[in-house]
């Protein structure tokens, strides 16, 4: 009774959170030309699913388990290399959903559900600044359309993010990380210079790599690192 009760109130969120006319022409590659960068991927997990859906779009059962986990290990993959990608995680929650089906391990309808929240953090991220206009909330809306490839959203976010020079390390980072993917070099130097300045070990991942890019662009400066800021103290 109580597992009833779980799978009727996770697939209601799913219902909202996940549109299955969504998540299926994605599964098919009909997204046109939408995916951008991530076409090749999709090309080629398309190809696989082609030759194991059934003609009916309405049975969704693949007969093969193993083949079915091995498209879920790929989207897991590329969820893990693109944290932020509405597009792999909206896939994702689709094939947790469609396994769940097959061999009904609850496990994979939370999964589903946690994936397709995350898929959502754009459109979340448009509404928080609808609401509640700050740096913080452009800032979120930066990196969020960044992850989704809405390159000219990010910048004008990130203009208004960092519109009051908040001395905030992760904001310039973003900032930084947007400019140099457009081809704003100094932009770029001044906002990630400014991220490493402010606080060297900012993030576990970001702060390494906001030197990287800064030694880089601007091999003949040297920027502070936490085991520089640790031994000095």
């Amino acid at each position: 009774m109580h597992l009833k009760i779980l799978w009727v109130l996770v697939l209601t969120s799913l219902l909202v959170l996940l549109r299955p006319c969504d998540t299926q022409a994605l599964s098919l590659g009909y997204t046109n030309g939408k995916l951008d960068t991530y076409s090749s991927a999709v090309q080629l997990l398309t190809v696989n699913s082609r030759q194991i859906l059934p003609g009916k779009q309405s049975d969704l059962v693949f007969p093969d388990y193993l083949q079915r986990s091995h498209i879920i290990s790929v989207y897991e993959q590329k969820v893990a290399q693109s944290p932020d990608s509405s597009i792999f995680l909206r896939l994702l929650a689709d094939q947790y959903l469609r396994r769940f089906r097959e061999i009904g391990d609850i496990d994979d309808v939370l999964r589903a559900e946690q994936a397709a929240r995350r898929s959502l953090a754009l459109q979340i991220a448009r509404s928080e600044v609808a609401v509640r206009d700050d740096v913080y909330a452009e800032d979120t809306l930066a990196w969020a359309a960044a992850a989704n490839g809405q390159w000219q959203e990010a910048q004008r976010a990130a203009q208004r993010a960092t519109r009051f020079g908040t001395e905030d390390a992760l904001l310039q980072f973003h900032a930084g990380m947007i400019a140099l993917h457009l081809g704003n070099r100094e932009e770029a130097i001044k906002r990630l210079t400014q991220a490493v300045s402010l606080n060297p070990q900012f993030h576990h991942k970001y702060a390494d790599q906001a030197r990287q890019v800064l030694a880089n662009l601007v091999p003949s400066v040297s920027f502070p690192t936490a085991n520089a800021i640790g031994s000095s103290l």
